[in-house]
């Protein structure tokens, strides 16, 4: 398959990724009382940029390094897999942070014809899936946005018109893959 076409692909399915975050028990006796719970903002972000962003985005399944910032700050890597399921997750020290799709919307813009820089973007609205999440985000809840986007410096032709075909191969140089989630009211013990 194609890049272009793998990412074409990706991009059309929607991506959104679900963080794991491990916690500890609550208590080891029963008169252990539980933590309050606490609300806040939640910012799960990463890029890739060059070379890195090209290799992968070549991939069936890009993987991409996400920081989280926020009422939970872990680490881990987002797979950018396409598919058909609406539910996602993604595994952190932490513990799973797992996610449902709840609507997409894919955008293509050419950024700028000089350079023949393309754009593809990915927005889905998500609601966390509170007992399929685990550790710190087991019984979380909140809604929130997703974005994914891939951004590529492509070819020209002869006639000095840009390559965006499917059989063209974006240069290795100037790649942006990047990773947003947000969500303003996260809900977690």
């Amino acid at each position: 398959m194609q890049f272009r076409m793998k990412l074409a692909a990706l991009v059309a399915a929607g991506s959104a990724a679900s963080l794991v975050l491990v916690g500890g028990p609550a208590g080891a006796s029963t008169h252990a009382a539980r933590p309050a719970w606490t609300t806040g903002r939640e910012v799960v972000h990463g890029a890739l940029h060059g070379r890195a962003a090209w290799i992968q985005g070549g991939k069936n399944n890009p993987r991409v390094p996400v920081k989280f910032r926020g009422v939970v700050h872990t680490h881990g890597v987002v797979g950018l897999a396409s598919s058909k399921a609406r539910t996602h997750a993604i595994r952190t020290p932490a513990g799973w942070f797992t996610v449902r799709l709840t609507s997409d919307h894919n955008s293509r813009k050419v950024l700028n014809r000089a350079i023949c820089r393309l754009q593809y973007t990915t927005t889905s609205t998500l609601v966390m899936r509170p007992r399929r999440s685990t550790g710190a985000f087991w019984g979380a809840t909140g809604h929130g946005r997703v974005r994914v986007k891939f951004t590529f410096n492509y070819p020209k032709r002869r006639s000095g018109k840009c390559n965006f075909s499917n059989s063209a191969v974006p240069s290795k140089h100037g790649g942006l893959i990047s990773f947003r989630l947000v969500i303003p009211a996260l809900t977690v013990r």
